[in-house]
């Protein structure tokens, strides 16, 4: 965790302001700050600067560059700690080593590493993404159904938090379907996850008419049900044949250079032998794959949508690892080599 984040302010970029869309999200920020509430103009993703509002209001300065500043050393920490929840749901798969290895592959991963130093959402919405699948992991069911709540806070920060929600219910329904009334005890997660959501939603529908959440995947499924020479062939088989066609080209260069090799092969290895753990990887590596699909083929090029994957690629590298390891006399020193070309890899490619 320390080289991590050491290595992250190594490269950030103290003379430079913001961009893009971390500028919205600085000057929503900031409006909480000033008028004490929520401003009365829409943004999509509102989660990110209420919570970083938090952090504004902590700092005492005049100087809007600074509070900048602060905004990319948040998503640089939340970057960097991810890896604490990440360890221990690698806990419940592999042994320490290789959970050292698992944190060791998201860590040190330079695309990641490039991206943190922006000050947008994507860390906060990971970060949280994985503290849901660490506590819905957990044997003792008050603590799972906490989960929930972090799957409310998630989709505030992206709407697309959402599908992890599914595919957390859907295991739900797997790892419980032999307890008895195990359909009546999902209500208190559903209700939690829906008492914690709607009121972000019915703020959100009062100022811009949308929750942009189910109101635009509505929208979307709607806009690309039609004919396809009504969308210029931006929906029905055309368009899924886009995203057939882009997807695997961006998803690999993503996943270049350290987890092209790893993550093929220990996915085919990790799809032996199927358990609710094993499908608590694969049902959000899915689902959370279909916005990145979605932009992929609407000829988006930008890669951040495939990075909440990035702690699924993790473990899912970590079955093809051990099938070297397994070959391997001196382990202690094979999971420090390995670490090693990890971050010297990493190092080459930033």
């Amino acid at each position: 965790g320390i080289v991590a984040f050491l290595i992250r302010l190594y490269y950030f970029q103290w003379d430079l302001p913001i961009t893009y869309d971390a500028i919205s999200y600085f000057m929503y920020a900031g409006d909480i700050v000033t008028l004490g509430h929520l401003p009365d103009w829409e943004l999509a993703n509102s989660g990110w600067p209420v919570f970083l509002s938090l952090i504004f209001s902590l700092v005492d300065s005049n100087n809007p560059f600074y509070y900048m500043q602060i905004q990319k050393l948040t998503t640089v920490f939340l970057s960097t700690v991810t890896i604490i929840p990440l360890y221990f749901i690698a806990k419940r798969f592999f042994e320490p080593r290789f959970c050292i290895i698992a944190v060791s592959l998201f860590a040190f991963q330079p695309r990641l590493i490039e991206n943190s130093l922006l000050g947008g959402t994507d860390h906060l919405y990971i970060l949280l993404g994985v503290i849901a699948i660490c506590l819905f992991l957990h044997q003792n069911k008050k603590i799972m159904y906490s989960s929930f709540a972090v799957l409310s806070l998630m989709t505030m920060v992206r709407g697309e938090g959402f599908l992890l929600f599914i595919a957390l219910s859907a295991i739900y329904f797997i790892r419980y379907r032999k307890v008895h009334f195990f359909i009546p005890k999902y209500i208190p997660a559903l209700l939690i996850f829906i008492l914690i959501l709607f009121p972000v939603m019915d703020q959100r529908i009062e100022v811009g008419g949308t929750d942009h959440i189910f109101v635009r995947a509505s929208d979307i499924v709607s806009y690309h049900s039609k004919p396809p020479e009504d969308t210029g062939s931006q929906s029905g088989l055309p368009f899924i044949i886009n995203g057939m066609k882009n997807f695997p080209i961006y998803l690999g260069w993503s996943l270049v250079p350290i987890l092209i090799c790893l993550v093929p092969i220990g996915f085919i290895l990790m799809v032996r032998n199927l358990d609710y753990k094993k499908l608590t990887i694969i049902f959000p590596l899915i689902l959370l794959s279909l916005p990145a699909f979605y932009m992929f083929a609407n000829n988006y090029q930008d890669i951040r949508y495939v990075f909440i994957l990035f702690p699924f690629f993790s473990l899912v590298s970590i079955y093809f690892i051990k099938k070297i390891d397994n070959k391997i006399n001196k382990k202690n020193i094979f999971v420090l080599i390995f670490i090693t070309g990890i971050l010297v890899t990493s190092f080459v490619f930033l």
